[in-house]
């Protein structure tokens, strides 16, 4: 399950932790999209990857967003909740596939037969996933994706 930061009473931020502030920086320079409609996922997601030095390109939380950033941002990786609102995020894997722009799914939704069909190779990460996990998949497919 995807753990909340921690914050101090009032709200306020906790202090960093001595994991955090020995600077994860596994993904500084890369830009990440994230595509998920539940927004306290995409705001625990972003922090999980700005904590490992990502930039984050959304949150987007429908399709047609989604689709716009897939087909015309500067991107390295993305992470992908299948279902948005009801409707299907394939469009817009199709769209990253296209590009070579490696990406995972995160989902509840892993048994579907054009997720299996269309993006078998791809990584799908079952919610619930914790943060540094899906760090570590979307890592691998950027790394996995790059020439060497």
């Amino acid at each position: 399950m995807l753990a909340a930061p921690s914050t101090q009473s009032g709200g306020t931020p906790a202090p960093a932790s001595d994991n955090e502030s020995d600077g994860d920086t596994r993904l500084a320079g890369f830009r990440i999209l994230v595509v998920e409609d539940e927004s306290l996922i995409a705001m625990l997601i972003e922090a999980g990857l700005e904590d490992a030095g990502a930039e984050i390109v959304g949150p987007c939380y429908s399709v047609a967003d989604c689709l716009h950033a897939a087909e015309s941002e500067e991107i390295d990786g993305a992470i992908l909740d299948v279902d948005l609102a009801g409707e299907e995020v394939f469009p817009a894997a199709a769209a990253l596939q296209r590009r070579s722009i490696p990406f995972i799914f995160h989902t509840a939704h892993g048994h579907r037969a054009q997720l299996k069909n269309e993006f078998g190779g791809c990584l799908v990460c079952r919610k619930p996933t914790s943060v540094e996990e899906l760090v570590d998949a979307v890592l691998g497919a950027i790394t996995e994706g790059r020439p060497n």
